[in-house]
């Protein structure tokens, strides 16, 4: 079974992505902001919520990345980025991924 670690799962496009690669028969991990109030409804409302290993993480910071690597170890990593609204913060929360898994960040701009 294929591993697949998505970052921000609770959004709109993470949620539709995870549900997608569930079908697939995938092991899905999902990495979720920590807020006061949980943010999970499109992951209930889709039904998969329990199918989810949810892993708080936040993409400005690297051990949170790393940590969520280790504990998935995926074979794919997914991004959904076009919510960042400036493209030098995509760079940057993409970089802290792709550092976190031991490469050249400059592979962020492909």
């Amino acid at each position: 079974m294929k591993r697949a670690l998505i970052t921000g799962t609770t959004g709109q496009d993470g949620s539709y992505l995870a549900k997608f690669l569930l079908g697939k028969g995938y092991k899905v991990y999902g990495t979720y902001r920590r807020l006061s109030t949980p943010n999970f409804w499109r992951l209930q409302h889709l039904g998969i919520f329990e199918k989810i290993n949810l892993i708080p993480a936040d993409l400005a910071d690297m051990s949170s990345i790393v940590e969520a690597i280790r504990m998935a170890q995926p074979e794919e990593i997914y991004l959904p980025l076009l919510a960042v609204p400036v493209a030098t913060d995509a760079f940057k929360a993409c970089s802290a991924v792709v550092k976190g898994m031991g490469h050249n960040p400059q592979l962020c701009l492909g």
